[in-house]
């Protein structure tokens, strides 16, 4: 097994998917990636990310939604989520925090920010399989 930090990268367009994927990859940081907010869903339940990267707007299934979803489960009541839009001026802070959201991010953006804040984010939470509550 390996003790890279797991996160999970939800993003329906390919290219911003594939550059985060392989920009936190590179950080040698264990990356699962969803086209969908279906599809996240589910690698999500599967891979129990310790943090999310999530689009605002996805097919069949928002950031928020995806969000909604998965705070249900009581595993995933603390995993921070970093949320990528386009639509900045829409964006519902209060419900935001609610559902988990401790970043957002304007796309465009920067790669290196956001592994940056990845890592901060990271590095905040217990390592893993210590004591993780």
């Amino acid at each position: 097994m390996t003790d890279a930090r797991r996160v999970l990268i939800a993003d329906d367009d390919p290219s911003i998917r594939h550059a985060v994927t392989l920009k936190l990859s590179k950080a040698g940081l264990a990356v699962t990636a969803a086209s969908d907010g279906e599809e996240a869903l589910k690698l999500a339940l599967e891979s129990e990310p310790e943090l999310m990267i999530v689009d605002y707007a996805m097919p069949y299934m928002t950031g928020y939604d995806l969000c909604r979803e998965l705070r249900k489960h009581e595993r995933f009541d603390q995993t921070p989520v970093i949320v990528l839009t386009a639509m900045e001026q829409d964006i519902d802070t209060s419900l935001a925090a609610e559902l988990g959201v401790v970043e957002f991010m304007t796309k465009p953006f920067s790669p290196r920010e956001l592994l940056a804040r990845t890592k901060e984010l990271l590095e905040a939470l217990p390592s893993p399989g210590g004591g993780a509550s």
